[in-house]
């Protein structure tokens, strides 16, 4: 019984917290040039622990494709923590937050003979 109301509560608790935003990215670093812009999505949830400090938690997905065309490319999922501090400490209006984070997955793409023309991705640690 307890089960059956927790899980409604907490999946409503996050979607209240939760906001779903979409991207638009660039590439930075070795062979950063060999990539266009890319683009991606990701959920951000922000808990308070003051009128206007909060904790942050994001997920996303990112994808870059290499300039000229849309076959090949890299896909990334990046997790995130950051801290949320309102500079006028109202909780509202202009803030700061640093964030810390870590590539959980990563992928590059390659033309495979055996399946023709298709778009394939292995798995390739981002270090």
């Amino acid at each position: 019984m307890i089960k059956k109301i927790l899980l409604p509560c907490l999946v409503l608790f996050f979607a209240m917290q939760a906001n779903a935003q979409i991207e638009i990215s660039k590439l930075i670093g070795k062979n950063s040039n060999d990539y266009s812009l890319g683009y991606g999505g990701l959920l951000k949830f922000s808990f308070p622990i003051s009128d206007a400090d909060d904790i942050a938690l994001e997920a996303g997905v990112h994808f870059f494709f290499e300039k000229g065309g849309t076959d090949y490319g890299i896909a990334d999922v990046p997790l995130k923590a950051g801290y949320k501090y309102t500079i006028n400490r109202s909780g509202y209006g202009l803030y700061l937050e640093p964030q810390l984070g870590y590539n959980i997955y990563g992928v590059n793409s390659y033309y495979d003979p055996n399946y023709g023309n298709i778009c394939c991705y292995h798995y390739k640690p981002q270090y």
